[in-house]
């Protein structure tokens, strides 16, 4: 009977890559590199995934999938803008769970790696938490928009590139001085800013 390191699964390779981005970087990554590795012919690895730009495109998609199952997992309630901030904060998790796809994900570090189209496909969809997140406070009346942001996209590409900007200064370790917030803190904080302004304006009950 075959063993299950001779027919590695689509998800196994991809974890095995993941591996080798960890451990060696980039530069390491081949089909050839991974099937010796697992143990299996070139042909098993390459008859899921293709060359090297197609087993980077895969690993592209597999990162935002976990990313999406993250944010997928927030329980914050619709319509309030607690979920929005646990939603920074699963953005956050994520990148720090699985740095070496972060890198793929979002820094290109495959000379000549081009997202195909499905795969920014996923990428997009792994966005659409957050936008519904606040097209939610919008409807409910948690959020209101303003002049220079007027709608949920807007604001909500706002929230996701400042998480990003703070999540990969993190990564990289120009966030390590002793000065610098906490990364989970500094999420809370920056996403909080961000939605101040569209917070609703109540207006004081009027005296006895």
């Amino acid at each position: 009977m075959a063993s299950a390191a001779q027919h590695p699964t689509s998800q196994d390779v991809l974890q095995c890559a993941a591996r080798v981005l960890a451990e060696s970087g980039p530069g390491a990554l081949s089909v050839r590199r991974l099937a010796a590795r697992l143990g299996v012919s070139y042909q098993v690895v390459y008859s899921r995934f293709g060359d090297k730009s197609g087993l980077v495109d895969a690993l592209y998609r597999h990162g935002f999938d976990l990313l999406g199952q993250r944010l997928g997992g927030v329980t914050e309630p619709l319509g309030t803008t607690e979920r929005i901030v646990a939603l920074g904060q699963a953005y956050r998790a994520a990148a720090l769970a699985e740095p070496e796809l972060y890198g793929v994900m979002f820094g290109r570090p495959v000379p000549g790696y081009v997202p195909s189209a499905r795969s920014l496909l996923s990428a997009w969809a792994s966005y659409q938490p957050v936008v519904e997140a606040i097209e939610a406070c919008l409807s409910a009346g948690t959020l209101v928009p303003t002049a220079g942001v007027p709608d949920a996209s807007s604001l909500a590409y706002l929230c996701w590139s400042t998480g990003h900007g703070i999540v990969s200064l993190e990564l990289s370790g120009h966030a390590a001085s002793a000065r610098a917030p906490e990364g989970a803190r500094l999420i809370d904080a920056a996403v909080s800013a961000l939605l101040a302004p569209h917070l609703p304006v109540t207006s004081d009950p009027p005296a006895d």
